[in-house]
């Protein structure tokens, strides 16, 4: 009966010590609980940009107006979802070279680079309701020709995303 009794007390005793130094979760180091964090964070940063096809040349209504290309941009992440985030927006028009493998041609224009960084800037250009930024770039179209613009989304750490959409 002695010897049941210790045994008890040695089983009860070992099973406390393995819970006092602790069968949880494992130690990890600081560093790859940062390298972690940084990984969540490269989820839910733009991985694509997409010209919405709600964009549009609008001719102008007067002689002396001119044309505006109305571009919506949209922002996604890895998983397709859209987002609103800090960097700058550049816009480049091509002429468009109907029936070729490389329908792009001479660039016609840049417009000045975008700066979306600041908060305030950044809701300016944003539109809810399409969950894309919304921008006016005047332009001067000549007649039956066809473009190709070029948007091109450059973040802080100055990776670059771009897309085509003919006009």
């Amino acid at each position: 009966m002695r010897v049941v009794s210790s045994l008890a007390q040695w089983v009860f005793c070992c099973a406390g010590l393995l819970l006092a130094v602790g069968c949880g979760k494992p130690a990890t180091s600081r560093s790859t609980e940062q390298a972690q964090g940084g990984l969540d964070h490269i989820c839910f940063s733009p991985a694509k940009i997409r010209v919405s096809p709600v964009t549009e040349l609008i001719m102008p209504t007067s002689a002396d107006g001119s044309a505006i290309i109305r571009v919506c941009v949209v922002l996604l992440d890895p998983f397709e979802s859209y987002l609103k985030a800090p960097g700058t927006f550049r816009f480049e028009l091509y002429e468009r070279i109907l029936r070729s493998a490389v329908p792009k041609g001479k660039r016609i224009i840049m417009w000045p680079d975008m700066d979306l960084r600041s908060v305030h800037t950044n809701n300016e250009y944003w539109q809810e309701v399409w969950h894309a930024y919304e921008f006016d770039l005047e332009f001067d179209p000549q007649k039956d020709k066809s473009y190709i613009l070029q948007v091109t989304f450059i973040l802080p750490e100055r990776k670059r995303l771009t897309d085509d959409y003919a006009l």
